[in-house]
C-alpha cells in the first residue's frame, strides 16, 4: 500500500507527521439507499447440514468460524464471540460488520473479516487467511468451479465448493506458480446456481450488494474547503472505514477521516479528511495509466516544489507539488539511474487535493507531510519535462 499523508492506524506516533493522531472507530451515519439490488432469497438453516467430505478425504463440518455458523448464528452472539465490529453497513435487510486487524500493522488497513447478516441471521462470512492450516484442507484443482475476478490485484481466483459453503480466494505470486489463499469465505451451503446467484455477482472483499463509486473525486466537483460530507455521501455512500485524528501541523485541531475502499483493489483507497462538515482534503489512489505525468503538467503547469524520498531497491518517490492549484501528485519506481522524471507518459499513483493556498502556506501545512527530513524527503530542482 502506497503511504499516506495520514496514515492508517491506531495508537501510534507517526514520524512522517508533526504532532500526534489517534485514530479510533466510530459508527457509521445511516444513509437511504438510492437503488435495491437483486439477491435471491434463501431459507435459514435450522441445524448444521451434513456435508460430503472435501476432495481429501477430510469431513467437513458445518461451514463456519469460531462458532459463527451461516443459517444459524444470530447478530447478538456474533458480537458475544467476535465484539463490535469496526464498521456496519446497512442496505435493505442485509447488515455488514467489518473487523479491521488494528492490533496487527502487517495488515492493518489492508485486510478484513467481514460478516453479513439477513434479518439478524448470519449469511456470511469472509474471514482472511494467516495460515490455510486453520482451515479445511480444501483441494482447489477438485473445487466445484473456478472464478477468476477479472480487474481484481493478481487476478485473484475464485475457488468454489457451494455444497459445502465455502469458497477459497487465491491468488499466484508468480505465473505458474502455487495459489496462496488470501481469504475463505462460508455461507450457507447451496447450489452452484445459488451461489453465482447471490454471492457469486460479487468481488468477494467488496460488499454484496451494488456500491456507488461513480469516479475520481477531483473530476466529479469536489473542491476541498467547499465541498460538505453530504456530498460525499452522496456521491459514494457509506464509508467503509472512520476515524478521528488531527491536522499534520496542529496536534489541537481535530478532522475526521473517511475512507472508502476502490472496488475491486487490494488497498486502492480514496480518503476525505473533514473538518467540521467542510472537506479539507482528500487522497486519491490512481490506477495504473489512469493520469500521467504529461496530463498533470498540461493542466497545473510547472510544479512550484518537487521532493523525492529514496525507498530502497535503488528507487526514488517523487511528489509534484502544484499548491495554487491545491495538488500534490506522486509518481513511484524512478530508479537511481534517472535522475528526474521527466517523461510525459510516467504513470501518477496517488494524488491529494487541498484548498488553493501559497507555496509559504503550503510548505507550513500539509507540505509539513513531506517537508519533514526525518522521513525522507528532500527538496530537488526539476526542469520541465524531456519531450515538451
Amino acid at each position: 500500500m502506497r503511504s499516506r499523508l495520514i496514515p492508517l492506524g491506531l495508537g501510534v506516533l507517526f514520524a512522517v507527521l508533526t504532532g500526534s493522531l489517534w485514530f479510533g472507530c466510530q459508527d457509521k451515519p445511516a444513509l437511504v439507499p438510492t437503488s435495491t439490488p437483486t439477491l435471491t432469497p434463501f431459507p435459514a438453516l435450522t441445524s448444521a447440514p451434513t456435508l460430503p467430505p472435501v476432495a481429501t478425504g477430510t469431513p467437513v463440518p458445518a461451514p463456519g468460524w469460531r462458532g459463527i455458523t451461516p443459517g444459524q448464528t444470530t447478530r447478538a452472539q456474533v458480537l458475544q464471540v467476535l465484539g463490535a465490529p469496526n464498521t456496519v453497513k446497512t442496505w435493505e435487510d442485509l447488515e455488514v460488520f467489518r473487523y479491521y486487524h488494528v492490533d496487527d500493522p502487517e495488515y492493518f488497513p489492508l485486510v478484513h473479516d467481514k460478516v453479513v447478516l439477513r434479518d439478524g441471521i448470519v449469511q456470511m462470512l469472509l474471514i482472511h487467511v494467516k495460515d490455510e492450516a486453520d482451515f479445511p484442507p480444501l483441494d482447489l484443482h477438485r473445487a466445484e468451479r473456478e472464478v477468476v475476478y477479472e480487474g481484481s490485484p493478481n487476478l485473484d481466483k475464485g475457488f468454489l465448493y457451494p455444497r459445502w459453503g465455502i469458497s477459497v480466494l487465491a491468488n499466484q505470486a508468480t505465473i505458474g506458480g502455487p495459489y496462496t489463499w488470501t481469504y475463505v469465505q462460508f455461507f450457507v451451503p447451496m447450489s452452484l446456481e445459488q451461489y453465482m446467484a447471490i454471492w457469486g455477482q460479487y468481488y468477494p472483499r467488496d460488499d454484496p450488494f451494488p456500491v456507488k463509486f461513480p469516479g475520481r473525486p477531483d473530476q466529479l466537483g469536489i473542491i476541498p474547503g467547499q465541498a460538505t460530507k453530504r456530498d460525499i455521501f452522496d456521491l459514494y455512500g457509506q464509508p467503509d472505514y472512520t476515524v478521528k485524528g488531527s491536522l499534520p501541523w496542529d496536534s489541537h485541531k481535530s478532522i475526521e477521516h473517511y475512507v472508502y475502499y476502490i472496488p475491486r483493489t487490494f488497498a486502492d483507497l480514496y480518503d476525505f479528511y473533514f473538518e467540521g462538515d467542510v472537506v479539507v482534503a482528500a487522497e486519491i489512489d490512481l490506477q495504473a495509466g489512469e493520469y500521467t505525468l504529461g496530463e498533470a503538467i498540461d493542466k497545473y503547469g510547472m510544479p512550484a516544489v518537487v521532493l523525492r524520498k529514496y525507498t530502497g531497491f535503488r528507487q526514488y518517490m517523487w511528489a509534484f507539488c502544484f499548491p495554487k492549484a491545491g495538488s500534490v501528485l506522486r509518481i513511484p519506481g524512478i530508479s537511481q539511474g534517472t535522475q528526474l522524471p521527466s517523461q510525459r507518459s510516467d504513470i501518477v499513483s496517488w494524488m491529494c487535493i487541498f484548498p488553493s493556498m501559497s507555496v509559504e502556506e503550503f510548505l507550513r501545512t500539509w507540505g509539513k507531510a513531506f517537508a519533514d527530513t526525518d522521513s525522507g524527503w528532500e527538496r530537488v530542482e526539476w526542469k520541465g519535462l524531456a519531450n515538451g
